[in-house]
């Protein structure tokens, strides 16, 4: 039986403050683990105290604009914005790894190569083929317990398990 995790887009609201979070405006957006339930939580720079207990993955982001009546956010667009971000900043690896295995088996990005060092670390060289963006990720793997957590939340957050998006 799999778990139903509801992750939805930017909140425009402040988990710490309850302030609306304006389009253009830097936050922290956070996944995370909380009461049973996985959920995503935006954190204005000012009120940042770091990861909430239960956090799965946190990025540094910019809000975006409200989608009109009944529209959707551009969702490729949100996922080259979350790796982009998550790989500049460094936190969480695993999460980047992740998440670039997943847009890997989605064919939306492409595999180059890879470099490997003496202390036997890798990065993945990755392009995305229509844009030319490339991405140099750390091979991060996470314990095996939590490949099973990490997949799901992935999958549910990306809306890659059910639906087929006209994004590659």
């Amino acid at each position: 039986m799999h778990d139903q995790i509801d992750i939805g887009p930017c909140t425009f609201r402040c988990s710490a403050t309850g302030r609306e979070l304006r389009p253009g405006q830097e936050v922290y957006s956070v996944l995370a683990h909380q009461e049973g339930r996985f959920g995503r939580k935006d954190f204005s720079l000012e009120a940042w105290t770091g990861p909430p207990s239960g956090a799965i993955a946190w990025w540094r982001t910019i809000v975006p604009e409200k989608p009109s009546a009944g529209g959707r956010t551009a969702r490729p667009a949100a996922r080259f914005e979350m790796l982009s971000e998550i790989l500049r900043t460094g936190e969480p690896p695993e999460f980047a790894y992740m998440l670039a295995l997943f847009l890997l088996r989605r064919k939306i990005l492409r595999f180059e190569g890879e470099i490997r060092y003496a202390d036997d670390s890798k990065i993945l060289l990755l392009s995305h083929p229509k844009s030319g963006a490339t991405f140099q990720v750390p091979v991060a793997i996470p314990d095996p317990s939590r490949w099973p957590m990490l997949e799901q939340t992935l999958t549910r957050l990306l809306r890659l398990g059910s639906q087929q998006t006209p994004d590659t």
